[in-house]
C-alpha cells in the first residue's frame, strides 16, 4: 500500500512538472509571439522558394539511392549528424522537411542567444533576430538537404549552451559544454559559433560594467575547451563502437603546414574574403549589397561610440576593442589551416557574429541612431532575400539545364546502341560540360554547378545523375581499361557536334571537352596502381595524352 502511495504521488509530481513545462513553454512562445512572427516572414522570405521546391544540389546524387544513416559522417568526425541522420532523417532527399527543421531549429537558437544576450528591447531583438536568420552566406550551407538540418539542430545547441551559461549558477552553468560538444559533432564550424556567441557576450559585459573579469574569460576557456575535449571524448567512443575507420575527408580541406610557407598569400586571402562578406561583394552573394557595407560602418560607429560613453578604464576599452577586432575575423580563422581556401559554408559563425555585432553596434545608443540603423538594416534584408533566392534560382535553373542534357544525351546514346551490334555495359565520359555564368545564373561554389562538371567530369556523379532521372543502363568503365580510349578520345568531336557519342564494343564514349586534368591524373593513377614500375603520374600524363 505504501509502494503504490509512494508511485501515485511519484507520477502526480511527473505530471505537476510536465503541467508546470508546457506553461512555461506557452508563456515564452506567448511573449515572443511577435518576434516568432517576424523572423517567420523573414525565414519564408529568404527560403520559402527553396524550400517549397525539390532541388538536388551536388552530393545528394549520392545519397538519393540509399536509405538510413550514413556512416561517413563518423568517419569525418560528425558523429552528431549521423544521430540527427538517424533520428530525424534517414532519408533526406525531400522537399520541404529538410529546411523546415533547419528553420525551425535555427529560429529557436535565436530566440536563446537573444535570452542569454539578455536583449531587452522589442526593436533590437527583432533587428538581431533577422540578421541572423537572413544572412546569405549560411545558404551555402541550407541548400544541401543531406546535412541543412543539422546546422539548423547545431545553431539550436550554441543557443542551448549559452542559454544554459547565463542562466545558471555554480558548476550546473557548465554543462553548457554539452549541447556544443553536440554541435562541434554536427559540424566542425560550430566550435568557432560557439566561441563568437560567448566572445560577444564578453564585450557585452565589458561595455556594461567598469572592468572586465578575469573569471569571465576563463569561464569562456573552460566551456570552450571542455566542450572540445567531449566531442573528442565522444568521437572515439563512436569510432570505437561502430568499428568505422577514421575518413580523410577534413585533410583535404585543412593544411596546417602552409601556414609558414605562404603566409602573405594567406593573410591577403582572409583580408580579402573579410571585405567581401562584410562590404557585401558579388563574390560571395551573387548581387552586390552596398547597404551591407554602410550596415557594417554604422554599427561600427555606434559600437566606437558606446565605448567611450562606457566608464570603464582605458586599459579595458583597448581590450574590448581587441575583443571586437578577433569577433570580426574569427569566422576567417579557419583559413589559417586551410592555406586560405574554404567553402563559404564553412563559415556557419557569420550569422552569429554579424547579429552579434549588431546588438553590440545598437547597445544603449540614441533613439535617432536605432531608427537610422533600422532603415538601413531593412534595406539590407530586402537585398539578403534577393541574394537568397538568386543563389537558390541558379541551382534550380542550373538543374534543369542537367535534365535537358541528361535527355539528350541518352537519346543520344540509345541511337549509338541502335546501329552496334553488341550492346553497351560501360561509359566513358571525356572533359566536362562548362556553362558561362550568366546574371540570372551565377555560379558560386555548388550554386549554378553543374553535375556533368564538378569534379571536372566524374563519371560516378554523372551515373547517379543519369539514375535520377530514370536511366541506369551504363556502369562506369573500368579504370584499369579508360587509357585504352585516350587515343579515340582526344581526336572525338565536342558535344554536341556529330560523333561526340561514339559506341566502341561494350563502351559508350561521350566526349564534352578535352580531358580534364582530374581525368588525367585519375588515368594515370590507376595505370601506377597496374604498372610494376611505378610511373610518376606528372610523367604518365606528359607522356599519355597530347593535349
Amino acid at each position: 500500500m505504501k509502494r503504490k502511495q509512494q508511485l501515485c504521488d511519484f507520477l502526480k509530481l511527473v505530471s505537476i512538472k510536465i503541467d508546470s513545462t508546457i506553461s512555461s513553454v506557452n508563456g515564452y512562445i506567448k511573449s515572443n509571439a511577435q518576434l516568432i512572427i517576424i523572423l517567420i516572414i523573414g525565414a519564408l522570405a529568404a527560403y520559402g522558394f527553396e524550400l517549397f521546391n525539390f532541388n538536388l544540389t551536388i552530393d545528394e546524387e549520392v545519397y538519393a539511392f540509399s536509405y538510413g544513416p550514413n556512416p561517413g559522417w563518423i568517419g569525418q568526425g560528425r558523429w552528431g549528424m549521423y544521430i540527427l541522420n538517424k533520428i530525424f532523417l534517414p532519408y533526406s532527399s525531400v522537399p520541404v522537411v529538410p529546411l523546415f527543421l533547419a528553420l525551425a531549429f535555427h529560429l529557436f537558437s535565436i530566440l536563446l542567444i537573444l535570452d542569454g544576450w539578455e536583449v531587452k528591447s522589442t526593436l533590437d531583438r527583432a533587428l538581431i533576430g533577422m540578421i541572423n536568420i537572413t544572412f546569405p552566406t549560411i545558404a551555402y550551407a541550407y541548400t544541401f538537404s543531406t546535412f541543412n538540418y543539422g546546422i539548423g539542430f547545431g545553431f539550436l545547441c550554441i543557443g542551448l549552451s549559452i542559454y544554459q551559461f547565463k542562466k545558471h549558477r555554480g558548476w550546473i552553468k557548465f554543462l553548457a559544454v554539452i549541447p556544443a560538444a553536440f554541435a562541434v559533432g554536427i559540424y566542425q564550424g560550430f566550435i568557432l559559433a560557439l566561441l563568437a556567441v560567448l566572445l560577444v557576450d564578453i564585450i557585452s559585459l565589458g561595455l556594461n560594467s567598469k572592468k572586465l573579469m578575469a573569471k569571465d574569460l576563463l569561464n569562456i576557456f573552460v566551456i570552450v575547451v571542455g566542450a572540445l575535449l567531449t566531442y573528442f571524448i565522444a568521437q572515439k567512443l563512436v569510432i570505437y563502437l561502430s568499428r568505422i575507420d577514421k575518413s580523410e575527408y577534413l585533410l583535404n580541406y585543412i593544411h596546417p603546414g602552409s601556414l609558414f610557407g605562404n603566409l602573405k598569400y594567406i593573410l591577403n586571402q582572409i583580408w580579402s574574403t573579410i571585405q567581401n562578406v562584410y562590404l557585401g561583394k558579388k563574390s560571395i552573394y551573387s548581387i552586390n549589397i552596398p547597404m551591407l557595407g554602410v550596415l557594417s560602418i554604422t554599427l561600427l560607429v555606434g559600437f566606437v561610440i558606446g565605448l567611450i560613453r562606457s566608464h570603464i578604464s582605458l586599459v579595458n576599452k583597448i581590450m574590448i576593442s581587441f575583443f571586437l577586432v578577433v569577433l570580426i575575423v574569427l569566422p576567417f580563422s579557419i583559413d589559417f589551416l586551410s592555406g586560405g581556401n574554404v567553402p563559404i559554408r564553412v563559415y556557419v559563425a557569420l550569422p552569429i557574429v554579424v547579429s552579434g555585432f549588431g546588438m553590440l553596434g545598437l547597445g544603449n545608443n540614441l533613439k535617432v541612431y536605432k531608427f537610422l540603423v533600422t532603415i538601413i538594416a531593412c534595406f539590407c534584408f530586402l537585398q539578403f532575400f534577393v541574394s537568397t533566392n538568386h543563389l537558390f534560382t541558379s541551382s534550380y535553373l542550373s538543374l534543369q539545364e542537367d535534365r535537358l542534357l541528361a535527355a539528350q544525351l541518352i537519346d543520344k546514346i540509345q541511337e549509338e546502341k541502335a546501329s552496334g551490334v553488341e550492346a553497351p555495359k560501360y561509359l566513358e565520359i571525356i572533359g566536362y560540360i562548362n556553362r558561362p555564368e550568366t546574371e540570372l545564373m551565377p555560379k558560386i561554389e555548388t550554386f549554378g554547378s553543374s553535375f556533368f562538371e564538378w569534379d571536372q567530369g566524374n563519371i560516378h556523379r554523372v551515373l547517379l545523375f543519369l539514375q535520377t532521372v530514370g536511366y541506369d543502363d551504363l556502369s562506369a568503365l573500368p579504370g584499369e581499361r579508360r587509357a585504352e580510349f585516350i587515343p579515340l578520345g582526344e581526336v572525338m568531336p565536342q558535344w554536341p557536334d556529330k560523333g561526340s557519342v561514339k559506341v566502341i564494343g561494350d563502351t559508350v564514349l561521350v566526349k564534352f571537352s578535352a580531358y580534364s586534368s582530374y581525368q588525367k591524373r585519375t588515368i594515370c593513377s590507376n595505370l601506377q596502381e597496374l604498372s610494376a614500375n611505378s610511373l610518376d603520374i606528372d610523367t604518365c600524363v606528359i607522356k599519355m595524352f597530347v593535349n
